[in-house]
């Protein structure tokens, strides 16, 4: 639909509104000598649209406002060219940026229409039980699971905004939280990568089991996250319940790494390949996304980069890859600066 054609109930409608960034058939746009009704892109276009679905009030509903484009670096601004997406939804208020390239387009774009329908006209008034207990529906956390007090106090410790809910703030501060601040990073919720780290397996072996049949594959399944987004960028689970799984085998003898490891085997029903480091940690990139690589925690340092949520499992980069990276190598932590010097000189040598 050309923007020409966009009505008010057209958005009132809609569950996700997606804009091209670059806007440049527009005559009637164009012919127009005042600026402030010539939005240049989307995300302009955007703030258009939301400000009139705002001014509705409860009568205008939830949706969420998105670009897709094939030029994501535009939205980047002064940001790297390569900028995660979810920096770049955060930087220019929007829920998302959706890459044209990207094979799972309509099945992301189909998973955050599905959230927005599922968030309630309103949400409670008052910070409390009703409150707490939305959100936990929200994000799937049922009672029975045993290690639900220590997932719901994770939630808990990455900022949920609970209060900002129940003062009047917009439902779509429930999905934005998910989707900018907790699904890109390792909080309560982990993705393959810390898994199998925890695990002490490889991702391939991770998978195998996942895709399996056995006693594994149905521990694996019980910590599943299956809340709001499930399905929008790969499977998380939960933090807590991993870490009580592995505790649950160790606590049954398999305290050493091979006795921990077989105890995974008998479980999983077949071999799984082991990660060798003494103490596994997953390693980020410049773009603050997992390389692929699980490193031992003695090759790679802290980092502090403005972007990442404090609330986060600490960020770690390969020592190798800093000392190739001078944007890296600015956000090492102060602390392991020592550590990074000491590694340079070596090379040197």
């Amino acid at each position: 639909m050309h923007p020409n054609d966009v009505q008010i109930d057209d958005l009132r409608w809609a569950d996700v509104v997606l804009m091209d960034q670059r806007l440049k058939h527009w005559p009637e746009r164009d012919s127009l000598e005042t600026i402030g009704l010539q939005p240049m892109c989307g995300v302009a276009l955007a703030a258009v649209y939301r400000e009139h679905v705002d001014s509705l009030g409860d009568a205008g509903g939830l949706t969420a406002f998105a670009v897709h484009s094939a030029h994501l670096a535009d939205l980047a601004g002064r940001l790297p060219p390569e900028c995660a997406t979810h920096v770049i939804a955060r930087m220019n208020n929007i829920e998302w940026a959706f890459s044209k390239t990207d094979p799972e387009l309509s099945s992301k774009v189909a998973a955050l229409g599905y959230a927005v329908r599922r968030m309630p006209e309103k949400w409670p008034d008052q910070v409390g039980e009703a409150s707490a207990s939305l959100a936990k529906k929200l994000l799937g956390l049922v009672a029975e699971k045993k290690w639900n007090e220590r997932a719901w106090d994770d939630v808990l410790r990455c900022q949920v905004p609970l209060i900002d809910l129940a003062s009047g703030g917009h439902g779509l501060l429930f999905i934005r939280w998910l989707l900018q601040s907790i699904i890109p990073f390792p909080t309560f919720l982990w993705d393959e990568h810390w898994v199998s780290a925890n695990l002490r397996i490889t991702r391939d072996s991770l998978r195998s089991v996942v895709e399996g049949d056995s006693t594994l594959t149905s521990e694996l399944v019980n910590v599943r996250y299956q809340g709001l987004l499930e399905d929008f960028s790969g499977s998380r689970w939960w933090k807590g319940g991993v870490e009580q799984l592995a505790w649950k085998i160790r606590n049954k003898g398999a305290r050493g790494t091979k006795e921990f490891h077989a105890a995974l085997e008998q479980m999983a029903g077949h071999e799984l390949e082991p990660i060798t480091a003494t103490s596994p940690v997953v390693c980020i990139d410049a773009d603050l996304r997992p390389t692929g690589r699980v490193v031992d925690i003695e090759k790679a340092v802290r980092l502090v980069p403005d972007l990442w949520p404090t609330f986060a499992d600490e960020p770690l980069a390969e020592i190798d890859l800093i000392l190739e990276n001078p944007r890296l190598r600015a956000v090492v932590h102060p602390l392991d600066t020592e550590m990074l010097a000491t590694a340079s000189d070596d090379e040197d040598g």
